[in-house]
C-alpha cells in the first residue's frame, strides 16, 4: 500500500519480491515503490515517472516489474506508454528508456 499525490492509500498494479536483497518492487499509477521486507512500511526508493521532453510528471500505468537476478539493486519496468525503464536503486536513478512498438509477454 503507497501514497498517491493527494494523499490517498492506492493499491500496486503489479509486484515483484527479490528473495535475495530482501526487497519488494511495486508499480503504481505513475511511480514507482522499492519497500524493504524485514521493514514493510520503510520505502527504500520512490521513484516517479517523468516526462524526459516536458520535465514534468507523467500519468502512465506500471504493467510489469521485474528484478535482475544477478544484481538485484537492479529492475525493470513496462509501462502502458510503451516504454520499458531499467533503474538502479543505489543510485535512485533510471538508468535506461526504451521506447517500444509491441511487447507480446515476459518470460523469466
Amino acid at each position: 500500500m503507497a501514497k498517491d499525490g493527494s494523499d490517498e492509500s492506492v493499491a500496486a498494479l503489479c509486484i515483484c519480491p527479490e528473495p535475495f536483497s530482501g526487497r519488494l518492487f511495486a508499480g503504481y499509477d505513475g511511480f514507482v515503490q522499492v519497500f524493504d521486507l524485514e521493514c514493510p512500511a520503510k520505502c527504500v526508493l520512490r521513484h516517479k515517472l517523468m516526462d524526459p521532453e516536458e520535465g514534468k510528471a507523467m500519468r502512465t500505468l506500471v504493467a510489469g516489474i521485474a528484478a535482475h537476478p544477478d544484481s538485484p539493486s537492479c529492475f525493470a519496468f513496462g509501462c502502458y506508454n510503451r516504454r520499458v525503464y531499467l533503474a538502479d536503486v543505489r543510485s535512485n536513478e533510471i538508468s535506461l528508456v526504451l521506447e517500444v512498438q509491441h511487447i507480446t509477454h515476459y518470460t523469466r
